[in-house]
């Protein structure tokens, strides 16, 4: 809650720079540097709830769910590398994006309680055009990889995420970001827990759309 009271209180902070002079603002238009992409960014997201939950014991069949999980969010930071300026007509971008994501299901009479954490390293090779002097667009693919953890399960597991990215990004004052972030993705979470000659695989993966704010710093 503290993450999300300080995204949304922020960009008040930035209010004060929108009565700087048209001179100014001409001036920073004239200067190319900072038309270039290195942009840091943070970022929260809503994550999709529509899942799939399969466990097995022993290789049996046990536990199985399509429905909706109860809750997930995300939170990343997330780095554009310089690699082309900005550009009415459109240019490369690579963003690197390290992540925490996590998801829970409630126990009711016929579900067991279930808490999936994940921390990946995600890629995003795309595209980016500049709408005006402030505001760009970027749009790529993504993969990203990493290790989650079920419940109160020992050990690591595997994670993996996939999608399609759409953002805009209104810079202001040369540096500061202000940014909206939608992506349709896919998640795929897999853990084996041993417990002496017994063994149980769990398996998790959802799938949707998800809305993200971020604020940012461009060197």
């Amino acid at each position: 809650m503290r993450l999300i009271s300080a995204l949304i209180a922020l960009p008040a902070l930035f209010v004060p720079l929108l009565s700087l002079s048209a001179a100014d603002r001409r001036n920073w238009n004239d200067d190319s540097d900072w038309q270039r992409i290195d942009d840091l960014r943070l970022g929260y997201w809503t994550m999709p709830l529509t899942s799939s939950i399969d466990t097995q014991a022993n290789n049996v069949q046990g536990y199985h769910k399509d429905g909706q999980l109860q809750s997930g969010s995300r939170v990343s930071l997330q780095w554009a590398l310089p690699v082309s300026d900005l550009s009415s007509d459109g240019g490369g971008v690579l963003a690197l994006e390290v992540s925490s994501t996590s998801y829970h299901q409630d126990q009711t009479l016929v579900d067991p309680e279930i808490t999936l954490t994940a921390y990946a390293l995600t890629l995003h090779p795309g595209f980016a055009w500049a709408l005006t002097d402030s505001v760009h667009l970027e749009v790529d693919p993504f993969l990203g990889y990493g290790a989650s953890s079920v419940s109160s399960g020992s050990g690591q597991g595997t994670f993996w995420e996939y999608g399609m990215r759409l953002a805009t990004y209104w810079t202001i004052a040369r540096h500061f970001q202000i940014g909206i972030d939608l992506r349709y993705l896919g998640t795929y979470a897999r853990q084996n827990f041993t417990y002496g000659a017994s063994s149980e695989d769990v398996v998790i993966k959802t799938k949707g759309a998800s809305v993200g704010a971020q604020i940012g710093y461009r060197f």
